[in-house]
């Protein structure tokens, strides 16, 4: 029979002795099992994880469990190690994009399992203009044998890290065009296949909203995001290839990539009775709840658009009747591929530099799962 133990320090304690009887690399028991067992709470349960991974003792990946760390899974940099570059002063100053939630953990169970070390390189700024943001030749300094960059879209600091380190692959952001190795998403090609599913669904007055390109200077320049100009280029592309007019009028610029920008046009384009009946854009949750609150059916304007695959209850397939076709991004994928990539680069630095681009899948949702997200 197990002892009630209810604070952290006890449950750390505890799966601390379970630890001991494991090896590197073995899986814990699952968050409620372990709870059950010690006669806690998950809760408390995963607060003590947390504290155990912070120590380097294990590591944890969602959607994966947690597993018992070894000598290449500390969170300090050494000599040889794989630095993964995030765009973040500290680790608790993450933010809650997908980049950090779904695929760096995807890079790090890549390498985990490949008996790769791995480093946690923090940015020490999210302006990488500023002064206190880490410089490629302090990453050079730290000996490390290859960097991933997560989340930085500064293609001038790109330059100047890859003069200074041998192997980078970068995430999320096309840099092939600089000679660095990448994998995106295909926005380009979704953009098509949305406007090509609007094109099936009969719809004859496609409206765009996005941007802005680039991003306004009172942000630094790292804030630019090229995915923006790419689905822009795509809708344009495919509007044009399926014979539609007027581009121009149907094109809506925002001020800023934030939802109360997205709605704003919106309501201007719904006030000015413009023929309207499909809007592709970046934020369909935010476009969604207002042609709710405006009282416009699902039936006489078909939203599109892009969100990460976890951010939205699981997608159906195409119909007829789909109310919001959304291109998802699997963001674990990102980081797997990433991890591969990196790999096969230090097995062999001299191969040309690659680029891979992660396809979007279709799906049907309805505008109240976007509205509850």
């Amino acid at each position: 029979m197990t002892t009630k133990r209810s604070s952290v320090q006890d449950i750390s304690s505890w799966i601390r002795g379970q630890i001991r009887e494991l090896q590197p690399g073995d899986q814990l028991d699952s968050i409620r099992n372990l709870a059950d067992r010690a006669g806690s709470s998950p809760l408390t349960v995963s607060r003590a994880i947390a504290a155990l991974a912070d120590e380097g003792e294990v590591v944890t990946y969602p959607g994966k469990g947690t597993f018992v760390a070894g000598p290449h899974t500390g969170t300090n940099t050494s000599t040889g190690s794989i630095g993964l570059l995030i765009n973040a002063p500290r680790t608790d100053k993450l933010h809650d994009s997908p980049l950090f939630t779904l695929t760096l953990p995807a890079v790090q169970f890549v390498l985990f399992h490949a008996d790769e070390q791995s480093a946690m390189l923090h940015a020490g700024s999210y302006d990488s203009e500023s002064e206190d943001f880490l410089q490629p030749n302090q990453i050079a300094a730290m000996d490390v044998k290859g960097v991933m960059i997560f989340g930085i879209t500064d293609l001038a600091y790109y330059m100047r890290l890859s003069n200074e380190i041998p192997n980078l692959v970068a995430l999320d952001v096309d840099t092939s065009n600089l000679g660095v190795p990448c994998v995106a998403f295909d926005q380009m090609q979704s953009a098509i296949d949305l406007v090509g599913e609007l094109k099936k669904r009969k719809r004859k007055h496609i409206h765009f909203i996005g941007g802005p390109f680039p991003a306004p200077r009172k942000k630094p320049r790292w804030y630019y995001d090229s995915c923006s100009q790419e689905r822009y280029d795509g809708w344009r592309a495919a509007m044009r290839m399926h014979g539609y007019n007027n581009i121009e009028a149907h094109t809506h610029f925002v001020g800023w990539r934030t939802g109360d920008h997205y709605q704003s046009i919106v309501h201007e384009l719904l006030d000015l009775n413009i023929p309207l009946d499909a809007i592709v854009c970046e934020s369909p949750n935010a476009v969604c709840k207002i042609l709710e609150e405006r009282g416009v059916s699902a039936k006489d304007v078909t939203v599109a658009g892009w969100q990460p695959q976890s951010a939205v209850n699981p997608g159906q397939e195409l119909n007829d009747k789909s109310e919001v076709l959304i291109a998802e991004l699997d963001f674990n994928q990102l980081g797997t591929l990433g991890a591969e990539m990196m790999l096969r680069l230090l097995n062999d630095s001299k191969t040309a530099c690659e680029r891979q681009l992660v396809t979007a899948t279709i799906r049907s949702h309805t505008r109240q799962a976007l509205i509850d997200n």
